[in-house]
């Protein structure tokens, strides 16, 4: 799908900057059409591309990817980060999630991308673009450099904010921040408690359960659970069938819980 907003670049033939792309699963795919218009168009400038996965099997367009770097003559580095790689992590490769720390440590070791003067675009799910705004932050990078873009459907965009103003409707004990929700997986339950504008999986992950995932955009299914109970919103649909969705199952990498009683069996 076509990224929204003013989430573009403009190439220039004579532009020479740094652009610094962070992005996770299928959250990739707008970001590869920038860095692709950026080193054909503009013969002076450089890209820094910070890639988040699950393992090495889960990345798209590895193969153009490692083509690109391999013919862009030093213009083009690319990060990976896998939260549960395969194999033993090589250069230019990071276990863990794409968080400030992660993102720090990358940024601080590409001293061709000052922080302060490259154009950051950011394309994810929320959490990753909370943890990201959080390290450049830290850096002092000017909100005028930093583009965010949430990987979900222009149709669903409407549904998704006045959903999420009733996840922060408060109650007569105050706001609502957070809410628990039971997950059921491989014969064990487990309590997670989900903060206002985290995904379940998110909020799984950040307590060390090692729930399955790929594309965290809602889209490869990977995370395919079924609610038993209580309400949960998405905001992405487009993974899941009609009779799917009427039998009740969630993409976890997407979700949302509205009320206080969600469980959630995986398979």
């Amino acid at each position: 799908m076509p990224p929204l907003g003013n989430f573009v670049v403009q190439p220039s033939p004579k532009a020479a900057r740094s652009l610094v792309l962070i992005g996770a699963g299928s959250g990739v795919t707008p970001l590869m059409a920038m860095l692709k218009a950026v080193l054909r168009e503009e013969p002076q400038s450089h890209v820094l591309l910070i890639y988040g996965n699950r393992n090495e099997d889960s990345v798209i367009f590895q193969q153009q990817l490692d083509a690109l770097e391999a013919g862009s003559r030093g213009r083009l580095q690319v990060e990976h980060v896998y939260s549960q790689p395969l194999h033993a992590t090589a250069p230019h490769q990071h276990t863990g999630r794409v968080n400030r720390t992660t993102l720090l440590r990358i940024l601080e070791q590409r001293h061709q991308f000052p922080a302060p003067q490259a154009e950051y675009y950011i394309c994810g799910p929320d959490g990753l673009m909370t943890e990201t705004q959080a390290a450049l932050e830290l850096l002092n990078v000017p909100t005028s450099r930093v583009h965010r873009e949430s990987f979900v459907a222009a149709a669903d965009t409407a549904e998704a904010s006045a959903t999420h103003g009733d996840v922060l409707a408060g109650t007569d004990d105050g706001p609502v921040t957070s809410r628990k929700v039971t997950i059921q997986y491989e014969g064990s339950e487990y309590v997670v408690d989900v903060p206002t504008g985290k995904t379940i999986l998110d909020a799984a992950l950040d307590e060390d359960i090692d729930l399955p995932y790929s594309c965290q955009a809602g889209l490869c299914t990977a995370c395919r659970g079924k609610c038993l109970s209580g309400k949960v919103h998405l905001d992405e649909r487009e993974g899941l069938s009609d009779a799917e969705l009427a039998k009740g199952y969630v993409l976890t990498c997407v979700a949302h819980p509205l009320t206080a009683d969600v469980v959630i069996e995986i398979d």
